[in-house]
């Protein structure tokens, strides 16, 4: 992060990032990638002690890692959720919002003045109750998202991002700016 802010020479601000909780913990229980992450899901339902567990030591690791990427020169961090649209709304909530609120409160405990971005990927409707809950400072919208009605649904004074289908940025030209309009 050091060297990456020092080429950078303060032309363009640098984003650090992390996994959240729930996504460390889908690839940690499965081992990997998964086409339908089976055993993180059960493990939701027959033994939430443990996948609470598991995030509870997950949120602590992310929230060391993200502080540590600020210390070394991350003028704002991003918190990614990757399968936070896995989840019905209720399991949403306690795995997803509860563990993002944490590691922002914890954050911005050591580093009050850094960014937190947000992003549960496929979150649909349930972006407003992370917007509301999941105390972050801005709400990045994957490309199902539809940045009308997010800006209409969330809070005037919530920053959304993202949307731009990343395919766009490689076709660029006229597809890249009609995109980004």
């Amino acid at each position: 992060v050091r060297q990456i802010r020092k080429a950078l020479g303060g032309k363009v601000p640098l984003i650090g990032f992390s996994g959240s909780p729930y996504t460390l913990a889908c690839y940690m229980v499965e081992g990997g990638g998964s086409s339908d992450w089976r055993h993180l899901k059960t493990m939701q339902y027959a033994r939430p002690d443990l996948l609470h567990r598991i995030l509870e030591v997950n949120a602590r690791a992310v929230t060391d890692y993200l502080n540590a990427q600020i210390e070394a020169g991350a003028q704002a961090v991003m918190l990614f959720d990757t399968w936070a649209g896995l989840l019905p709304p209720s399991q949403f909530r306690r795995w997803v919002i509860e563990p993002s609120a944490a590691i922002a409160r914890a954050v911005r405990k050591r580093c009050p003045h850094t960014p937190i971005i947000g992003f549960p990927r496929l979150a649909g409707p349930m972006i407003t109750d992370y917007a509301a809950r999941a105390a972050v400072d801005g709400v990045a919208m994957d490309t199902s998202m539809d940045p009308r009605w997010a800006a209409q649904a969330l809070p005037d004074t919530m920053p959304l991002q993202g949307n731009l289908d990343p395919l766009a940025l490689v076709a660029g030209g006229a597809a890249l700016e009609a995109e980004a309009r």
